[in-house]
């Protein structure tokens, strides 16, 4: 168990951030036979919402194109957003999210527009660019 910190993150010019296992995505566009532009899938059907509600993706949406920093905390250790020195304005309890391959990948809205296993694979090797 550790804690990763990663800085300077933009999100590329979309107000949206968006966590979850990029590889239970994959199979979940697989099972429903969607397209590699899951863009377009989730903003004109029904599985935007679907995949939300059963977990695969968090979106975080409204995220202005700033750097900020990044904290993935997977110890026992109290949340940095909780400890007294920090000011957290906005807190929301609600969003269940399955991480089935062991990898919680933060990403931006751009890559659902070529969602190739290509794509995919790429994302899970080198997470951080």
């Amino acid at each position: 168990m550790k804690i990763e910190k990663f800085t300077q993150v933009l999100n590329d010019t979309i107000d949206y951030f968006l966590l979850g296992d990029v590889e239970l995505l994959r199979d979940y566009k697989t099972k429903k036979n969607l397209s590699n532009d899951l863009a377009t899938e989730f903003t004109t059907s029904e599985n935007g919402d679907k995949i939300v509600e059963n977990g695969i993706l968090i979106p975080m949406s409204k995220i202005i194109n700033q750097p900020y920093t990044i904290i993935f905390n997977l110890t026992e250790k109290t949340s940095e957003f909780d400890q007294e020195e920090n000011n957290l304005i906005f807190k929301k309890d609600g969003y269940i999210l399955n991480v089935e391959n062991n990898k919680l990948i933060l990403f931006t809205w751009w890559i659902l527009n070529d969602f190739s296993d290509e794509k995919v694979q790429e994302l899970v090797e080198n997470p951080a660019t």
